[in-house]
């Protein structure tokens, strides 16, 4: 029997909370709870098994709905009473149908100075399921009226910062290698185009056809220009990922792969 850390420090119930976290774009995903069974079977199987509370009994994540999470890291907090299971989510982990369960917000009783851009899970805090503007660049993004992507990343992972972040620091999981992060993201963005959900920015793109996402990839890039003009690292990054997410949906429109583009790529060194 695999020993755990004598650190760990499970409830008077034998439970401890573990934290689900996307390892391609830092989304928290799920909170559940696991037992010492639990644990090490995620350890020893590589997919996450949580014990129910409500049933009494163990379940593997994904047995039922094909969701599967592959486990990449686990780590225990600085008290021994937490988990953070960093994964690869197959398909959604909230059984509404949602990336991540937490897609329900609330709106905050204050006036935040703080940064407003899309926020993992869910529309901006300060009202952007209902259409308003973000502040970034005021004026230029108003949600779903402007076709911006100022929503859910989850649209997993069809945010824009989530992707920036993740490209720049290696969305805390330490995963720095774009080429990874680019087939995360282009896998959510096959994926619309097949299943054309209701609300989702991208199966809007492709409902709207060629036109509009070309006429969006020429947007974004000129929004790189005057960025690269403008010498700002924060706002240079941030369009890029817009360009980079867009040029994306005009390869998946098409039917080819990235693998396509880096043979196109690979045939150009010099």
């Amino acid at each position: 029997m695999q020993r755990l850390p004598e650190e760990l420090k499970f409830n008077k119930d034998g439970l401890i909370p573990a934290i689900v976290q996307d390892v391609a774009t830092g989304q928290v995903l799920m909170l559940a709870y696991m037992n010492e069974e639990a644990l090490r079977l995620s350890l020893a199987t590589g997919q996450t098994w949580f014990f129910s509370r409500s049933r009494g009994e163990l379940w593997h994540k994904g047995a039922t709905s094909g969701h599967y999470q592959h486990i990449v890291n686990i780590f225990y907090d600085c008290d021994g009473d937490a988990l953070l299971v960093q994964v690869r989510q197959e398909g959604v982990a909230c059984h509404e149908g949602e990336f991540s369960c937490f897609h329900h917000p609330l709106r905050l009783q204050v006036n935040s100075q703080q940064d407003k851009r899309a926020v993992p899970g869910g529309d901006d805090a300060s009202g952007l399921a209902e259409g308003k503007a973000t502040d970034h660049k005021a004026g230029h993004c108003t949600g779903q009226e402007e076709g911006r992507i100022c929503g859910s990343v989850v649209e997993a992972m069809e945010t824009r910062k989530e992707l920036e972040q993740a490209v720049q620091q290696g969305a805390l999981g330490g995963v720095s290698d774009l080429g990874q992060i680019l087939t995360e993201v282009f896998d959510v963005i096959k994926k619309r185009k097949k299943e054309l959900p209701e609300g989702s920015y991208t199966a809007r793109l492709f409902k709207e056809g060629q036109d509009r996402i070309l006429k969006k990839v020429g947007e974004e890039a000129t929004e790189v220009v005057l960025a690269s003009k403008g010498g700002r690292t924060e706002e240079i990054l941030y369009e890029l990922a817009d360009l980079y997410y867009h040029t994306l949906v005009v390869l998946a429109y098409h039917g080819l792969e990235l693998e396509d583009l880096a043979r196109e790529l690979a045939s150009r060194r010099r």
